[in-house]
């Protein structure tokens, strides 16, 4: 029985096989189809495709511009521990430019402007920003100062001036390992410009980032100089070097923006019709001589076959960011993307840009890219979510990235009256897969569901710190609300406080202990301390009001941290804030620097604000006026007090035998 059962078996197998020497033809091996990329962005090695979406975008400007104008209608970080302060920063470890850097040693103090403005449309102007001289005439009015400071006399003086190039803007500085860099731009709009802002004002600009060897003090040479075409968006220092973050609108002369006839839109199609990539993609020159921009396969755009994809959000702008090592003078690497930025932040890894879109049927939200600019930079994925996102000024501080979670609050508009506007926080996965920022957690959601803030009230100071979220939001009492996110995928609401007025800045004093900054009930600077050691109930613990003497008194500080200069102790931290205001007794504008101490900080029950006093611009010549730009130096017992490029000092404890200016 066995047997037959072996021999039937075998008789199966010759027949599935083709007994008897008879073979079937055989079955060609269709390879499977390459899986579809859907992530947000994409980039190809195809002139011909990337142009084709140049183009795509091109020819909807118009579009965008319109919509957008109809809508508008209906519409931590760180402090320094070592015996003196510098530029204070959003995240510890990068770098921010600004227009006073200091070394423990030396003031870098960039003008106050070379009194251009607004955008300047030359045919000359790109062969100007890409031929860099050598070293440019002097110009006394145009001059970055080196000032040496001696802390021990609270004392100052000039040891060198640093002219710039005619025409160039200086938005900021950076100074490190005997290297300055000034970042400068033809034409100044801001951080990042109008979000409303058409096509055609970007075109026609350029930046430049010119490297100085400083070793030779009073004798800076020039090592490099780097010029981009493209308006400034924002720039960062990490250790792989200088990120420089631009926009640019390519020139196309003839092209007409808002075509009023078939004919002038003909007369467009043909005009994009003829671009290759080298029309579009930005020059770039190191020392007056052209460099490769980035590759096609290095410059993303939108993906067509996201399910994402909304056609409409395409805009024809190209940001594109390099990284220059100021060390060696060079340019290390770029990659770019088509559309605008209205935002950034950068950590020691990673790039975040934010792009809010207007979209049809009232549809907006914000778009959420990440790219890596470790080795070779890369896209890492995106997100798409709602509410809106602006990161000008101190409201950067609504993004942040601990360990592997992006966090992020975002607003919308309502057409509730009895609640016009919402508040959203989101956590997303930071090591994004499938080119995805993958949504981990939100605050409300269905099962929180109680809001950020009450009806009507906009959200001002922001600040993550750790597994930590500080929120104010305002309309007519300040609530101070604190988020655990220490579970990204359900975040809460642990604890709240209301008091009067409104906090715009917030900084972390220790664990324990916040200090904010912002306006009282009665429109005076208010200082407020609060103590968060028990984050289900967080107290305030002081509150000072600042400037009672001054009408409409405001201090720089509140959107600006760089005018924030913070000195942490081991039991008590000193730091200092810039006031200004209009003295009615004395009829003028007065512009002062306020010192304080906070006290046993060790102690968030007793820990106390003090003040020693005030720097104020003075001694000026017949005709000059007080800076409305203002920064601080802390350096042991010294205080320098910088008003645009005055140099007043003091020591800390009796500012009121203040020298200066220096």
């Amino acid at each position: 029985m066995r047997f037959q059962l072996n021999l039937l078996a075998f008789c199966l197998v010759l027949s599935a096989c083709g007994g008897g020497g008879n073979s079937l033809p055989n079955t060609p091996i269709i390879d499977p189809p390459p899986p579809i990329d859907q992530a947000m962005l994409t980039s190809t090695t195809s002139s011909g495709r990337f142009v084709q979406a140049y183009r795509e975008a091109m020819s909807r400007a118009a579009q965008v511009s319109t919509l957008r104008a109809e809508m508008a209608a209906d519409a931590a970080a760180p402090t320094s521990s070592s015996g003196f302060t510098t530029t204070y920063t959003q995240e510890a470890n990068v770098d921010e430019h600004d227009v006073v850097k200091y070394d423990g040693q030396y003031l870098f103090i960039a003008p106050a402007g070379n009194g251009g403005c607004c955008f300047i449309a030359n045919d000359a102007l790109p062969a100007v920003a890409m031929d860099i001289a050598p070293l440019p005439a002097a110009n006394d009015s145009n001059n970055v100062r080196i000032v040496q400071t001696s802390p021990q006399q609270a004392t100052a003086y000039e040891v060198a001036t640093l002219p710039i190039p005619e025409g160039i803007y200086i938005e900021g500085l950076y100074h490190h390992d005997q290297r300055l860099s000034t970042i400068g731009s033809s034409a100044w709009w801001g951080s990042y410009g109008d979000a409303f802002a058409r096509p055609e004002p970007w075109a026609n600009q350029y930046t430049q980032v010119d490297i100085y060897n400083t070793s030779d003090i009073s004798q800076p040479s020039l090592l490099a100089s780097v010029g981009v075409e493209g308006s400034l968006v924002n720039t960062r220092r990490t250790e792989q070097g200088i990120h420089l973050i631009t926009r640019h609108s390519p020139t196309i002369d003839g092209y007409l923006y808002y075509p009023a006839t078939e004919a002038d839109k003909a007369n467009n199609d043909n005009l994009i019709s003829s671009l290759n990539s080298s029309d579009i993609l930005p020059a770039m020159k190191l020392n007056g001589v052209t460099q490769p921009g980035p590759s096609l396969d290095q410059c993303f755009f939108n993906n067509p076959d996201s399910p994402n994809f909304r056609a409409f959000d395409n805009f024809p702008t190209i940001t594109l960011v390099t990284t220059i090592d100021p060390l060696a003078g060079e340019i290390s690497s770029s990659f770019c993307f088509v559309g605008y930025s209205d935002g950034i932040y950068i950590n020691q890894g990673d790039l975040v840009v934010t792009q809010n879109y207007w979209g049809e049927n009232n549809d907006s939200g914000v778009y959420v890219h990440q790219f890596s600019l470790t080795g070779n930079s890369h896209y890492e994925g995106s997100a798409r979510l709602e509410g809106r996102l602006y990161l000008y000024g101190n409201s950067d501080f609504r993004i942040s990235r601990h360990g592997d979670t992006l966090r992020l609050i975002t607003s919308q508009w309502t057409d509730n009256a009895e609640d016009n506007i919402d508040h959203q926080l989101y956590l997303l996965d930071a090591n994004a897969s499938n080119k995805e920022l993958a949504v981990l957690g939100t605050l409300p959601n269905s099962q929180r569901t109680t809001e950020i803030g009450k009806p009507n009230e906009d959200l001002y100071g922001v600040r993550f710190v750790a597994d930590l979220a500080y929120l104010v939001t305002f309309e007519r009492i300040d609530p101070l609300y604190v988020i655990d996110m220490s579970n990204p995928r359900d975040p809460f609401i642990a604890g709240s406080l209301d008091i009067p007025g409104v906090s715009n800045f917030l900084h972390p004093v220790t664990d324990n202990l916040l200090l904010g900054l912002g306006q009282s009930a009665e429109r005076k600077i208010k200082l407020s301390l609060f103590d968060v050691s028990d984050i289900n109930q967080p107290q305030l613990r002081q509150e000072v009001i600042l400037g009672n003497e001054l009408s409409w008194p405001s201090s720089e500080a509140e959107y600006d941290r760089h005018a924030f200069s913070y000195l942490s102790g081991e039991q008590s931290d000193r730091f200092t804030l810039p006031i200004a205001g209009w003295d009615d007794a004395m009829q003028q504008h007065r512009q002062q620097l306020h010192l304080f101490d906070l006290n046993g900080k060790l102690d968030p029950v007793t820990a106390n604000i003090s003040s020693p006093g005030f720097l104020e611009v003075n001694n000026l010549n017949d005709g000059e006026y007080p800076s409305y730009r203002n920064r601080a130096i802390i350096h042991d017992d010294s205080v320098y007090f910088i008003n645009g490029t005055r140099v007043y000092s003091a020591f800390w404890d009796s500012p009121i035998n203040q020298l200066g200016p220096q």
